[in-house]
């Protein structure tokens, strides 16, 4: 089922004009790659703790799956919500706290009714699926280095089998190469096991090459809903969102004035899916010269 929010405010404190969330509706797809992107105060934190309801909305209603949350009533079977929907903070130590890499996996499976051995199971399987060794399982969690303690952050999550994984700015920290690989996990995690992953990010130029759907957040209110295609018919609006234009986008805006040509509509007419990867915009820029000496 989607995941749909409905007019969804939020406060904090008692000032009811100070709102961290400002009436967000949206509608996210099952199996989707989704970027919410914005800068620091957007209000994508507060907002990513709506989808398993550790924060709950002081007006509106969200449909996450198949469970509805509605300002002022209660939510029932929340221990199953956040089974379903896996949560990833920014800092993965947060989430790591027993002696072993097992134990840490073990205990989600094991807290939602799993036995021993079918816990150690699934452990081991969520670190295959991550990308790290079995022999890990042995290790202390704080022995690791800072790309594995976020990568078993994940695994512990995963191997409770969530429909839906939120990570909260999973690349914080680590250098370009390592932000680009972590990316691509997750983009294959969502295309293999058909699990909606939402990444939440400051960073809008990494999630460009994979996402299905993008929410641009500002000052608590979505400015934008749509596609990575969309969002380059409108990036003269990112500066008053006090988000850079990534360079793809920049380098094509270029190409676009030197040739008088539009690149939207040939993406558009001829199915292309918009990844905005240096291969991409290669392509692109060929095709926009190519038109012009055409034209000429």
């Amino acid at each position: 089922m989607p995941i749909v929010f409905n007019e969804v405010s939020h406060t904090y404190g008692s000032n009811p004009e100070q709102l961290a969330l400002d009436h967000v509706q949206f509608h996210i797809e099952d199996g989707q790659f989704v970027g919410i992107i914005g800068p620091t105060g957007s209000g994508k934190s507060t907002l990513l703790q709506h989808f398993n309801a550790i924060l709950r909305p002081t007006d509106g209603k969200a449909q996450v799956l198949d469970f509805l949350i509605v300002a002022g009533e209660k939510i029932h079977e929340v221990k199953r919500l956040r089974q379903r929907v896996g949560l990833v903070f920014q800092f993965p130590e947060q989430q790591l706290f027993a002696e072993t890499v097992e134990r840490d996996l073990c205990y989600g499976p094991m807290n939602f009714g799993a036995t021993e051995a079918e816990a150690k199971a699934l452990a081991a399987e969520a670190l295959q699926q991550i990308g790290l060794s079995q022999d890990l399982l042995s290790r202390s969690p704080f022995q690791l280095s800072g790309g594995q303690m976020r990568k078993v952050a994940i695994a512990s999550v995963l191997a409770m089998n969530p429909d839906v994984l939120v990570l909260d700015e999973p690349t914080a920290t680590l250098d370009p190469r390592s932000r680009e690989e972590f990316m691509t996990l997750l983009h294959t995690l969502c295309r293999a096991q058909n699990k909606t992953i939402i990444v939440v990010t400051h960073r809008l130029d990494e999630v460009l090459p994979f996402t299905d759907h993008l929410l641009v957040m500002h000052e608590g209110k979505l400015v934008f809903e749509g596609s990575n295609i969309e969002l380059y018919e409108k990036a003269e609006k990112l500066p008053a969102w006090r988000m850079a234009i990534p360079k793809p986008f920049r380098v094509l805006k270029s190409c676009e004035r030197m040739t008088s040509n539009q690149l939207i509509g040939h993406v558009r007419q001829d199915g292309i899916k918009a990844t905005f990867t240096p291969s991409w915009v290669a392509d692109q820029i060929h095709h926009l010269f190519e038109t012009r000496q055409q034209d000429d």
